[in-house]
């Protein structure tokens, strides 16, 4: 039986971020689906460097999802793809 503890286990975990003009809103979700977690940060470098670390603290980040990536997300989107991670577009819903 391998515990959860076990350096064999990795927790995978889900990065989506809605976002905005002055902050962006992270939640980190688990394989299952549960939300683990909510962090605004500032809709700048620093908070992009915040929100993946914040993240990474759940577990290992397998993929991000980012809202309005050709507006206030682009330049969150191109911080990512600099960091090595695929970005998933994320279409605002429609009201």
């Amino acid at each position: 039986m391998v515990s959860l503890n076990s350096p064999d286990v990795r927790i995978l975990v889900k990065l989506g971020v809605d976002t905005h003009s002055i902050i962006h809103v992270g939640v980190v979700l688990n394989q299952l689906g549960r939300r683990l977690g909510t962090l605004s940060a500032p809709s700048r470098t620093i908070g992009y460097a915040k929100l993946l670390t914040w993240a990474n603290r759940f577990g290992t980040l397998e993929c991000v999802g980012v809202e309005g990536v050709g507006s206030y997300g682009a330049r969150l989107s191109r911080f990512l793809r600099a960091k090595g991670f695929n970005v998933a577009v994320v279409n605002r819903p429609c009201t």
